[in-house]
């Protein structure tokens, strides 16, 4: 396994953190670098683990920041709603009891896709294991999972593959499926939940999406980009319909898309586009509160770009729209992220109530992707916490990423606990 060239202790960014442009031109760089073949000469991968060791056998400073962790949060209902699930099992890519991979992300001379697939399974602590993939994954994964206190629980997702317009799956542009049947199983093996995913373009997608909620699922996951969905299109409002009657939330990303190339559709992360599915009733979660990139203002069609935070903001404070609009925290944290974007987050306990935790896992567990001391450098965390969130990391990345998430502050504000009970929104506990 490669190792970080860099310290967890030493700084990405230059003295002030994030203020630069240079360092915000070089952060944008390496934070992509899922997509360019650096990351692999870098040697950034994965973290050292010291995987393994239960909370009882951390250092005393790691367990007292991990119990200060849980302090006023109920276990019971905590679900870490953004969580991937990778497997190997399937030859074709609509195997909804398998899972599929591109074989063009297995040679390096697709290098984008082989990089980021490559550095995925470094973070999953698969690399290497093609042959046993599905297996050890939800092993390693059970094994940090288990390191929670009992209640609490991840959210597996599934993921659809990408699907023409005249319902034929489009094999070419699909990077990865997860079939629902393959999610659910799993989930059910180890007591967890999952989240269907389902393209509407399926001639069968009502059909799928009342066997996903009689199976169990907690949502539906979208990634329009990867998938080619267009959520405003018309011809989605009987889905979009189905969805609110049987009160199955949408996990849609918004905002720029790093990880997962498909169908390229980028334009199809306008957080604004998501007005249709809630008009319709749906309650929809917005995938790491759309905290990354640029889209059009489709209100103001002639205006420049403006944030795709920013537009979620207009989602999350549209009257109309009631509570029905929800971000999720997911990879709000890294590198690629404003600092600006987390202390409005903070601030904005209005908001606290239809924020979920989401851990985005398995990328916190890609050393680079995070910076601690970036973070403390911002004022959005106490210095004095950096060192045990740092080794925390490589304990356990998953619990490293919700104690990150609760040791945030920006001028005396943390995420509420409600934040972290997100249960109440899926389904119960």
């Amino acid at each position: 396994m490669n190792l970080p060239t860099r310290s967890l202790t030493q700084p990405l960014g230059g003295a002030h953190g994030d203020t630069s442009p240079g360092w915000n031109e070089r952060r944008r760089f390496l934070a992509s670098g899922l997509c360019c073949g650096v990351a692999t000469a870098l040697g950034v991968f994965s973290l050292p683990q010291a995987f393994g060791f239960a909370p009882a056998r951390w250092p005393a400073d790691v367990q007292a920041l991990w119990q200060q962790a849980w302090a006023g949060v109920r276990p019971e209902q905590v679900l870490d709603v953004h969580v991937h699930l990778l497997g190997h099992t399937a030859h074709a890519p609509d195997d909804d009891a398998g899972a599929w991979i591109h074989p063009r992300t297995l040679s390096p001379l697709a290098l984008g896709d082989w990089v980021r697939r490559t550095a995925i399974e470094h973070a999953s602590g698969v690399a290497g294991r093609r042959a046993e993939l599905s297996a050890v994954y939800l092993q390693r994964l059970a094994a940090l999972w288990a390191e929670f206190p009992p209640g609490a629980k991840p959210l597996l997702l599934a993921f659809d593959a990408a699907v023409a317009a005249d319902g034929r799956v489009d094999a070419e542009h699909t990077m990865f499926r997860t079939g629902n049947a393959y999610a659910g199983a799993a989930a059910r093996q180890h007591g967890w939940g999952w989240i269907a995913s389902v393209h509407p373009n399926r001639p069968d997608a009502i059909d799928r999406l009342q066997a996903a909620h009689a199976q169990g699922a907690r949502a539906v996951k979208w990634l329009p980009s990867a998938m080619g969905i267009d959520p405003s299109l018309p011809r989605h409002r009987r889905f979009y319909a189905e969805l609110a009657r049987l009160k199955l939330p949408l996990l849609s990303h918004a905002g720029e898309e790093k990880a997962v190339t498909g169908a390229n559709a980028h334009e199809a992360l306008n957080p604004l586009l998501l007005r249709p599915a809630l008009g319709e009733g749906v309650r929809v979660i917005l995938a790491h509160c759309a905290s990354l990139g640029q889209a059009r203002d489709l209100d103001h069609p002639h205006q420049a770009l403006v944030p795709a935070f920013e537009l979620f903001a207009r989602l999350m404070d549209d009257p109309s729209l009631g509570a029905r609009v929800h971000g999720d925290i997911s990879a709000i944290t890294q590198v690629n992220r404003s600092p600006g974007v987390l202390r409005t987050l903070l601030q904005r306990r209005d908001w606290h109530g239809r924020l979920l935790f989401g851990s985005d896992y398995p990328l916190p567990a890609l050393a680079w992707l995070t910076s601690v001391p970036r973070l403390a450098r911002a004022g959005l965390l106490d210095a004095q916490d950096v060192s045990a969130l740092e080794r925390l990391q490589a304990l356990n990345p998953l619990a490293f990423d919700f104690a990150l998430k609760r040791r945030l502050q920006w001028q005396g504000e943390g995420f509420a606990p409600a934040v972290f009970e997100t249960a109440r929104h899926l389904g119960g506990a």
